[in-house]
């Protein structure tokens, strides 16, 4: 296992991730850079990494592997950044929700200097920032890694292993199946949380005042941080406008069985949906 891990980005998932590799010793040394230094300051405050700084090269010096955890536009601006202080023995991975994009660039990017792997840890949530982190995070979640050709398969291993010793069920698939498939189950149920609320406040927002577990259940995801969630939605738009394009169909038949009054092909739909449902909710859920 690496003896030094270096994460970039203090957001909840760097800040989960540094909490649980600090507090079950999964690694002897957690480097955590932030961009501003009142959240170094949290860092030290909270205890969840052994070095904060917002020195890139201080907090990737002599790191076997490191982390990319911030927003997937600045990744490769940061790589170019710390590549000059990179150890030769280095590997690189990332938790971005996006990969055929990022993969290509960070892969051009560090091509020479040190070995890339593509991976996303599907565990979030709607709330952001160190005040949010959770040691369990996680847990029984699912990582896709997301090798090419031109992965180094050394790095995909211990990466692997690294994701997997954190109790995570680790799956592999190219960073063209990734997208595809993540944009219909994390990309399109954000884009249409976003959308509910927008629709059932289009004459106001006197129903609020009424809502209950139902509306704040399928919403809740529409409270994820707004710029993030642009960048992954145009990062991604052409596997989102596609899946986009079945909801729309599935909201039109749906309408259509309205229209008509027929309570059977209704009562099947919904059948369906919830037999769906309960097979994903036997499972475990897990936020993105």
């Amino acid at each position: 296992m690496f003896s030094k891990v270096a994460i970039l980005g203090a957001g909840l998932l760097g800040g989960s991730l540094a909490l649980a590799l600090k507090r079950r010793k999964i690694t002897e040394h957690v480097s955590l850079w932030a961009r501003r230094q009142e959240i170094v300051d949290d860092i030290g405050r909270l205890d969840i990494a052994h070095f904060a700084s917002t020195d890139i090269a201080l907090s990737v010096q002599d790191a076997e592997l490191v982390i990319l955890a911030t927003p997937i536009g600045i990744m490769p601006d940061l790589c170019r950044k710390m590549m000059p202080h990179l150890s030769d023995f280095a590997i690189i991975t990332d938790v971005g929700s996006v990969k055929a994009p990022i993969v290509q660039s960070l892969t051009e990017v560090l091509q020479g200097k040190c070995r890339f792997v593509g991976s996303h840890p599907m565990a979030g949530g709607d709330q952001a920032g160190l005040s949010a982190i959770k040691e369990d995070l996680f847990n029984g979640a699912v990582c896709l890694m997301t090798p090419t050709g031109e992965t180094d398969a050394s790095a995909l291993v211990q990466v692997r292993n690294f994701w997997a010793a954190l109790n995570m069920t680790v799956k592999e698939m190219s960073p063209q199946e990734h997208d595809h498939l993540v944009a219909r189950i994390s990309h399109l149920p954000h884009l249409v949380a976003a959308a509910l609320c927008v629709a059932a406040t289009r004459e106001g927002r006197e129903a609020l005042q009424l809502c209950g577990n139902g509306f704040r259940d399928s919403t809740r995801v529409a409270g994820g941080l707004p710029e993030m969630w642009q960048e992954i939605l145009i990062q991604n738009r052409v596997e989102v406008m596609h899946t986009l394009k079945y909801m729309q169909e599935t909201l039109a038949d749906a309408a259509d069985m309205l229209e008509k009054g027929d309570p059977i092909p209704l009562q099947d739909f919904l059948k369906l949906a919830a037999s769906i449902r309960h097979s994903v909710a036997s499972r475990g859920l897990t936020d993105e």
